[in-house]
């Protein structure tokens, strides 16, 4: 995860055999990830759309994390190596 700003949110995700995601949310105008969060296991998510922002909740296996934006880009690498 990266904070380049406090509007700003970074967040990459190695997925096997495919590469490297990024998430980049715009408009932050919440964040909740805990340190534990880095290396963990991305099990379920969930967006909502409220107040024109988007509010994703993913359930870890050991935490959660919440991010809530008005922007979000996805972005993947193009090198497959995971």
């Amino acid at each position: 995860m990266e904070r380049p700003n406090p509007t700003e949110v970074i967040l990459r995700l190695a997925v096997p055999g495919e590469g490297i995601y990024t998430l980049q949310f715009l408009g932050v105008r919440d964040v909740r990830i805990p340190d534990s969060a880095a290396g963990d296991i991305w099990l379920y998510a969930e967006v909502h759309f409220t107040d024109g922002c988007g509010d994703l909740q993913v359930l870890l296996c050991d935490s959660e994390l919440q991010i809530i934006a008005s922007e979000v880009g996805l972005f993947k690498s193009h090198d497959n190596a995971c």
